[in-house]
Order: C-alpha cells, then sequence, then structure tokens
C-alpha cells in the first residue's frame, strides 16, 4: 500500500501527511491528482496563450510543475497571471526551502504556542497532555484523576490534537449533556498529545457571519532581508452550521481590505464562488475589528521566528475586539484560499524569492 493511502486509512490528512516527511515525486503526484480528479475535472482546457506566457515566465526557474494550477487560479479569479504560486511546487519545494521542518519537530506542538507568544491573549487551556502527561493551564503536573475533575466543573469545552493536526482533523466538542462518561472517554481516546480549552466568545461582527463556529483571520507572512511582510490576509467562515471554519472541512474564505471590511466576495477551497454566506449575511457588510492591530502582533511574533521564514497565524476577534492567538503554523499553511481570494501570494516579491529558491 503506497505512504499517502497508508495516511488516508489512519486518518491522517493530506497536509499532515506532507508534514510527517513525505515530499517529492509522490507528494506532487497526489497534489496533482486533486487538481485534476476534482477541480478541472469537465472545466474548459488551459487558454493556450497564457500556457505559453506561464511556461516563459517559470522556464528561468523550474519545468517541474503542473501549470494547470495557474489555470485553476486564473479560472476562478479572472487574473491570467503566470506568477500564481502552483501548489505542487509550494508544497514540495517552496515551504521545504524556507522553513526548517528539522526544527519545528517539537515547536509545532500547540502546547507550547503561550510559551512561544506571550505578547497575544490565546483561549483558556483547561488542561493540557504533553506526551501522555496532564497538566493545567501552566503547565503544573496533574495525576489523570484531577484533569478529570478539573475538566467537569465546566459546561462546555473543546478537546484538540497538539501535533499531527491541521485543516479541524480531530478536534472534539464537549458539553455537560453529554454526560461525564462521553467527556472521559474522549480524554482517552484522543491521543497523548492534546490541549483542553474553554470555548471562544468572539466578537459580533463575526458571529453574524456564522453563530456556530469561531471564524478566524488566516494571515501568512513572510520574513525576508530583515523584514516581515504581510502576504495574504482572509476570514475563514463555518457553514451550513459546522463548527469549525477551515476550508478543507468545508468552510468558506472572504479576502480582508486593508481597512478591516471583508471583500463582496468569498470562495470554497476548491474554487467555488460565494456572492453571499450561505445562511444569508453580505461579506461586505463585515468588519474585522483592529485588524491593523492584528498585523503588526503577526509581524512582532514572526519576527521571533526566523527559521520558518513563511508561516500562517490563526487569529479569533473576542467579544471585547481583543485579538485571540488560536493558532501558528510553522510551515505547510493553505495557499489555494489565499490566492483564490488575494492573487499571488508573493505579489511583487515573486521574483525575489523564486531567484533565491531556485537560483538567478
Amino acid at each position: 500500500m503506497g505512504t499517502y493511502k497508508k495516511a488516508k486509512r489512519i486518518g491522517v490528512g493530506f497536509l499532515n501527511w506532507c508534514e510527517i516527511g513525505v515530499g517529492g515525486w509522490a507528494a506532487r503526484k497526489s497534489i496533482n491528482r486533486e487538481l485534476h480528479s476534482d477541480y478541472l475535472k469537465g472545466k474548459p482546457a488551459m487558454d493556450p496563450s497564457f500556457k505559453k506566457e506561464v511556461l516563459a515566465y517559470w522556464q528561468s526557474y523550474t519545468t517541474r510543475f503542473d501549470q494547470n494550477w495557474q489555470h485553476f487560479y486564473s479560472m476562478h479569479t479572472g487574473l491570467q497571471d503566470p506568477r500564481f504560486i502552483p501548489d505542487d511546487l509550494y508544497f514540495t519545494t517552496i515551504d521545504r526551502y524556507l522553513n526548517r521542518r528539522d526544527l519545528a519537530r517539537g515547536l509545532k506542538d500547540k502546547n507550547y504556542t503561550p510559551l512561544l507568544f506571550p505578547e497575544i491573549q490565546q483561549p483558556k487551556a483547561v488542561l493540557r497532555k504533553m506526551n501522555g502527561e496532564w497538566m493545567g493551564e501552566f503547565y503544573g503536573l496533574l495525576t489523570e484523576e484531577e484533569a478529570i475533575k478539573r475538566a467537569r466543573e465546566y459546561g462546555q469545552l473543546i478537546l484538540k490534537p497538539t501535533i499531527i493536526s491541521g485543516g479541524g482533523d480531530g478536534i472534539q466538542f464537549w458539553k455537560s449533556e453529554d454526560g461525564v462518561e462521553e467527556l472521559e472517554r474522549l480524554l482517552q481516546i484522543m491521543g497523548r498529545d492534546l490541549v483542553v480549552q474553554e470555548l471562544i466568545e468572539q466578537h459580533e461582527n463575526l458571529n453574524r457571519m456564522h453563530d456556530a463556529s469561531i471564524n478566524t483571520v488566516r494571515v501568512m507572512s513572510f520574513v525576508n532581508q530583515g523584514s516581515v511582510y504581510i502576504l495574504s490576509s482572509v476570514l475563514r467562515m463555518g457553514i451550513d452550521g459546522n463548527r469549525v471554519d477551515n476550508a478543507h472541512a468545508g468552510g468558506i474564505c472572504a479576502g480582508i481590505l486593508p481597512d478591516g471590511r471583508l471583500k463582496p466576495q468569498a470562495f470554497s477551497k476548491g474554487g467555488t464562488r460565494y456572492a453571499a454566506h450561505p445562511q444569508g449575511a453580505r461579506f461586505e457588510d463585515c468588519v474585522i475589528p483592529k485588524f491593523p492591530e492584528i498585523l503588526e502582533r503577526v509581524k512582532m511574533m514572526h519576527s521571533k521566528l526566523a527559521h520558518f521564514r513563511l508561516m500562517s497565524w490563526d487569529v479569533a476577534i473576542g467579544k471585547d475586539e481583543t485579538p485571540i492567538l488560536v493558532e501558528a503554523n510553522l510551515y505547510n499553511g493553505a495557499i489555494d484560499i489565499l490566492q483564490l481570494n488575494n492573487g499571488p501570494l508573493f505579489g511583487d516579491l515573486t521574483e525575489r524569492v523564486l531567484e533565491e529558491v531556485f537560483g538567478k
């Protein structure tokens, strides 16, 4: 059985499959299979003149990519721009060049996020479990009995795996009506590394978009030559009562303008365009509170982790407008939702990045 098929059999999503170290030809083949079987099936072929433009632009860097990714992005955005980054090249080459994955093996544990970024508020942790050991919010060790007793004091909780996670995989919710036995079962089955948190009460602006999920601002930032650049930002939203906002779990995303207002349309992961949220809200009526502050916080935080030059950040907005860091992704941040909403990932920095990664 192939590595990816094994990963699917044990419930590991594609992004996590990349994360555990499978790259090169096998990863590229799987990424492009999704493109052709799901995204481009039944769609018109790529415009020959645009295909020629894409190949001419990239030939000085590399030809080892599927130019149909540019076709996918241009078809949905209306922009025939050869600078769109192909997903296969991004995951297998660019992200791997810019980010030191060997140094991420410990730091990517979500239980370390408060230690790395104390300058921003984070969801209140009720319990932590690290390498099978229970701990409190501030890392004091607990017995299993003490941990269960502490969790039972809350009316509702969210339980998240902290190492092999992504795209909303493995997240569980519990409320007191489910019963103590169900709580104990979840605490047992979720493995040796997890965090149990109180639910966030989000700002009314985001609640109006979709109140069943915590809708987060996704920001991708890039460290280069002494500066942190904000490359792209979107608001991720759940739909149809889904509890999570991840695009890979069925959510949708809308680009964010510099003043914090959403762009008037959103996209799903596969490129489906939405003129309004399926539950009725208009995207352009939503303003992200303190959006400039969020971007400044991201720059401040990213400046401490230059071994990871390309990072993605998920930030919720509390009911009092406080930015709340939900997750910091050290590598493998999805680019499809960013490029569909905001155009080529690196924008005017594209040539600089490609020259560094592939050589001039």
